[in-house]
């Protein structure tokens, strides 16, 4: 009887699960999802930069009026003004923290240049280190050591920092952030070069040694120019790290010197002139510029170095 039964069972259709809708409906309804999900997020993404463009054009009395609006009063550009040119003459003069604002743009965009430029190079060559002689013991312990010292919260790292700048006089220089960042960065910049310099074939740079090439000059003759994509990716992300970055430059940092501009950004916060929001709106879209258009225009490389791990043959 259960032989039977079961002989039986065996011989039935297989069960298939019959779906409400169409083939078609099921793609036009997976359009619908699809576009609904990027709406949603470009919205997510958009409206506050949107909104702080608003408000940067916005004059002093309409930030501030009582009771508040979310209509926008007429466009200026006094804001941008107090920013870029103080005291002019024309309608007012800068508050202090105002006429820092340049400056602190010029600090972050060197600082941030010379992050980027020691992070390639060091970086470069370390994760192409990595890449080629990983599986020694020796390199593996130390990729690891360099990236448990990224487990360590900046915050335990600023105090030593500053004494060890105290005492080598690189307070409040941008020598000092960029030290300082690079301890940071590298250890991801050297990880994510590793990874990509993994999907290149070795017959590339063993090809140009076995014709005599040195190791340094297979490397700048034939791997640097199909890392291109790579290189950018990790660039960017250098970067935006070193731009956007606060504490360390918040607490190495004490004169317009060497402030960057997300310090400049949050003194405007501890000044009693109500009437400093507009000017502090402007710099906050104009911190914003640099990033926005270096992404922008780096943009057909950045996306294949961050989707690319292999060479088609």
């Amino acid at each position: 009887g259960m032989r039977r039964t079961t002989a039986r069972l065996a011989r039935l259709p297989a069960f298939t699960p019959r779906s409400t809708f169409s083939p078609r409906t099921r793609r036009i309804l997976g359009k619908v999802a699809m576009w609904t999900a990027i709406v949603l997020i470009f919205v997510w993404s958009f409206v506050p930069f949107a909104w702080l463009i608003l408000m940067s054009l916005q004059s002093a009395a309409d930030l501030v009026r009582t009771p508040a609006t979310v209509v926008p009063g007429p466009l200026t550009l006094e804001n941008f003004r107090y920013v870029l040119f103080p005291d002019t003459g024309t309608g007012g003069q800068s508050s202090v923290q105002a006429s820092r604002v340049p400056f602190g743009i010029w600090n972050s965009f060197l600082v941030a240049v010379a992050v980027t430029a020691v992070n390639l190079v060091l970086g470069g060559l370390a994760g192409y280190a990595y890449a080629r002689s990983g599986k020694s013991k020796l390199m593996g312990g130390t990729l690891w050591a360099l990236m448990l010292t990224r487990m360590t919260p900046s915050l335990a790292l600023i105090l030593p920092f500053f004494l060890v700048f105290k005492t080598m006089g690189l307070l409040d220089t941008r020598t000092g952030l960029v030290i300082a960042y690079c301890s940071l960065i590298l250890p991801l910049s050297t990880w994510m070069m590793k990874g990509y310099f993994e999907g290149l074939p070795p017959n590339l740079e063993k090809a140009a040694l076995v014709d005599g090439c040195s190791r340094l000059k297979a490397i700048w003759k034939i791997v640097l120019p199909v890392s291109v994509p790579g290189l950018v990716a990790a660039g960017i992300f250098c970067f935006l790290i070193s731009w956007n970055e606060f504490i360390f430059a918040l607490i190495l940092t004490g004169t317009p010197n060497a402030q960057t501009i997300p310090v400049i950004i949050a003194g405007f916060l501890v000044q009693l002139r109500f009437y400093d929001y507009g000017p502090m709106f402007a710099a906050s879209v104009l911190a914003v510029i640099p990033p926005v258009v270096i992404a922008l225009l780096f943009q057909r490389w950045l996306v294949s170095g961050m989707l690319s791990g292999s060479i088609k043959g």
